[in-house]
């Protein structure tokens, strides 16, 4: 997640990383960022 935020990855990248949809990357973002 920290990497998403920091610009180091993009969000596809990190999906494709740790095998999730991009949904849940979004709301784990939303979530955090809270």
């Amino acid at each position: 997640m920290l990497a998403v935020i920091r610009g180091e990855k993009s969000p596809a990248d990190a999906c494709r990383a740790y095998k999730i949809h991009n949904s849940v990357l979004t709301r784990w973002k939303r979530e955090f960022l809270e």
